[in-house]
């Protein structure tokens, strides 16, 4: 969770986010809202060469058997449209009309030489490990980060009969 080296959080009040089909689906800050992205501010300075993490954490609930599916992108447009997919959480926790919690979190690194932006990613959705690993796709070039950056976290159940749920608690970017 966020520490006092957290420079970008979500403040909000979390909402049980329906969602009604299996098509993979942009998380939102409030029913009917705008996307949910984390911008990453015009601080060159601060980030170069020195890790930072990103994260996510809440919960689920599904109404049939199925399983859930998380996924962060990146997206260099103000708007935060979704781009380029950086991680996911893989082949998720199977849920059978229940509810489970899950935390996912990225350690990146970004540096104005390279100008990459590598990590790696773990975390857990219920009793299913995302084991710790190497990003498979990384950012290949950001060459000026004056103009920021955003992530932009999703949501994909295999199966829905109504409706299925997930309702975030924390969104944060922290230097570490």
């Amino acid at each position: 969770m966020a520490n006092y080296n957290t420079f970008q959080e979500y403040y909000w009040k979390p909402f049980a986010q329906s969602v009604t089909s299996t098509a993979e689906t942009n998380l939102l800050v409030s029913a009917g809202g705008a996307n949910m992205t984390l911008p990453v501010p015009n601080w060159k300075g601060i980030f170069d060469g020195k890790g930072i993490q990103l994260g996510i954490a809440g919960f689920v609930t599904t109404d049939t058997t199925g399983t859930a599916t998380l996924k962060m992108y990146y997206s260099s447009t103000a708007a935060g449209a979704k781009t380029t997919q950086i991680g996911t959480t893989g082949a998720s926790q199977s849920l059978a009309t229940a509810s489970t919690n899950f935390s996912y979190f990225m350690e990146l690194m970004w540096d104005s030489t390279s100008q990459a932006v590598n990590g790696t990613q773990y975390g857990e959705m219920g009793t299913t490990l995302v084991a710790y690993a190497v990003l498979t796709n990384p950012i290949a070039s950001i060459a000026d980060i004056s103009a920021g950056f955003w992530f932009q976290p999703t949501i994909t159940f295999s199966a829905v009969t109504t409706a299925a749920t997930i309702k975030v608690t924390d969104f944060h970017l922290d230097v570490v």
